[in-house]
C-alpha cells in the first residue's frame, strides 16, 4: 500500500489557490454577517485597535449625553 502521494508542483499550486479562496469567500461571509470591516486584530492591528477606541469614545459620550 501507497503510504503517500506525490502531487505535481501544478496540483500543489491549484490546492493553495483553493485554500486562498476557501479563506477569502469564510472572511467575507463572516464581514457580511457581522457587518464589521475588521473583526480581530488579525484583520489589521492598527484598524482594529483604532475602531474599538472610537467604539469606547462614542459610548462615553452617549452616557454622559444621558446624565445631562
Amino acid at each position: 500500500m501507497v503510504d503517500s502521494v506525490d502531487l505535481g508542483s501544478s496540483v500543489k499550486s491549484a490546492l493553495r489557490g483553493l485554500q486562498r479562496t476557501r479563506q477569502q469567500t469564510s472572511q467575507t461571509n463572516e464581514r457580511l454577517s457581522t457587518g464589521l470591516r475588521i473583526n480581530d486584530p488579525l484583520d489589521g492591528t492598527q484598524d482594529f485597535f483604532a475602531s474599538q477606541a472610537l467604539t469606547n469614545r462614542a459610548a462615553d459620550l452617549t452616557q454622559v449625553k444621558d446624565q445631562v
